[in-house]
């Protein structure tokens, strides 16, 4: 209430015609003339008396907590009276609060707003009210009435009165209704208490009897069960009798065995598919892997003989650049091209022919004069491979095995080695050891 005293926030409420003492009388309201237009009265556009009626009747507590939450009016209070004192005292003028309330009202009514706009006359209004209030239906015709167009300050006497009637009959029932209300439950309460006596009683002789049934219906159900598995053991003892079971167990026995064997060949069969489907995988994995060394070594030979000549240029004047590289094994008709291809980026090659018509001892003495080896692990015999691997290993010499004895493979073998990759041996200063790719690889 804001530090005001209460008779003074109930009359900037209610008007001051309001009265706070408990004997005063509030006197009937003064009356405004009808508004000029034809259109629905604003909340804010009644007497000031009507809006007690109208708060306090069509809209309860709960919505009133709510729209004070909403729009702001509340101060935090919680109780209902003072919610009500404020929302009477903000419908006096146009503002947030009133055109909030006006527009919950006319949501929450919006069906009789509808159903008392198709009346054409005052009298009509005012039987539909009277209707309405022996029914006990008053909040959503209250709110149509007191705001339709036809509505005068007559009609709206009438409402007004009618409402102030009715908070007084209420008043004087309620006291009544509450004592017979406890008389009522006193002998409710004395009923329920023979009641339940009596209820409990059978609810216990309820109990007993379903107890003798269902023991009786679990012997039943025991006896039928026995009763068939007797039949079925006498069927079964005539069938052992006749012969008919041996035979039948002979039957199911052949079946078993024959399924057995076509589930053995399907299984075999489909083993066969799984090995036939593993290997062409493999193949597959072989043939990519080929066609991607194959790919490698066209690329790097392309760049070699049809690449940019400046390339070629600066790799020969690099002084980090391999500048001699024993090529052991490979095929003896192709050496004069191995060396060409060498002399084409500026590194001499030597080439072994890893035992063939050269004796492997001469391999120490090339080792030791040699950057790097290179040797085609297909196209050598076993006893050079391991011979060399272990020369190359004690000298420290770099030699980088790879497969395929054509000039493309070479090409790409020497790419591979000026990036840095080795099979065996330590990265000698000719080659840059900080490339990503020069981990060692052994064949």
């Amino acid at each position: 209430m804001s530090g005001k005293p209460l008779d003074q926030s109930l009359q900037q409420a209610f008007g001051p015609q309001f009265d706070a003492s408990p004997l005063a009388f509030v006197p009937l309201p003064v009356l405004r003339p009808p508004p000029k237009s034809n259109k629905p009265a604003r909340l804010w556009e009644l007497d000031d008396a009507y809006h007690c009626p109208i708060i306090g009747t069509c809209i309860d507590a709960g919505e009133l907590q709510r729209l004070a939450d909403k729009l702001g009016f509340g101060d935090g209070s919680r109780q209902a009276f003072t919610l009500h004192v404020k929302a009477v005292g903000h419908c006096r003028q146009r503002g947030p609060v009133a055109e909030g309330l006006q527009k919950f009202l006319d949501r929450k009514y919006a069906d009789w707003l509808q159903r008392c706009s198709r009346l054409q006359s005052a009298d009509a209004l005012l039987q539909t009210w009277k209707q309405c209030l022996d029914n006990g239906d008053v909040a959503g015709p209250l709110w149509a009435a007191f705001t339709h167009r036809l509505s005068g300050s007559a009609l709206r006497q009438v409402l007004f009165s009618d409402m102030h009637m009715l908070s007084h009959q209420v008043g004087a029932t309620q006291s009544a209704d509450k004592r017979r209300l406890a008389r009522l439950e006193t002998e409710n309460a004395q009923l329920r208490h023979l009641a339940d006596g009596r209820e409990l009683r059978q609810q216990q002789q309820l109990g007993q009897l379903r107890q003798q049934i269902g023991e009786l219906e679990r012997q039943l159900v025991q006896a039928q069960q026995q009763w068939q598995q007797a039949q079925q053991q006498l069927h079964r003892l005539a069938q052992f009798e006749s012969g008919q079971v041996y035979v039948e167990m002979g039957q199911q026995l052949l079946l078993q065995q024959e399924a057995n064997q076509q589930m053995r060949c399907s299984l075999h069969k489909q083993q066969q598919q799984l090995q036939q489907q593993a290997e062409l995988q493999t193949q597959l994995r072989q043939s990519q892997q080929r066609e991607q060394q194959l790919e490698a070594e066209r690329s790097a030979l392309e760049r070699l003989l049809l690449g940019d000549t400046e390339t070629a240029e600066a790799c020969s004047n690099c002084p980090q650049a391999p500048r001699n590289i024993l090529y052991v094994g490979g095929r003896s008709a192709m050496a004069s091209h191995y060396r060409q291809l060498a002399a084409r980026i500026g590194i001499r090659l030597i080439h072994h022919d890893g035992g063939q018509e050269e004796a492997l001892s001469r391999l120490p003495e090339m080792i030791q004069g040699v950057d790097a080896v290179l040797c085609p692990t297909d196209c050598i015999s076993h006893s050079a491979y391991y011979q060399l691997k272990q020369h190359c290993k004690r000298h420290g010499t770099p030699c980088l095995f790879f497969r395929g004895a054509g000039v493309s493979s070479l090409a790409a073998a020497m790419e591979r080695l000026a990036r840095g990759e080795i099979s065996v041996g330590q990265p000698s200063p000719a080659i840059n050891p900080a490339s990503p790719a020069a981990t060692a690889r052994q064949d």
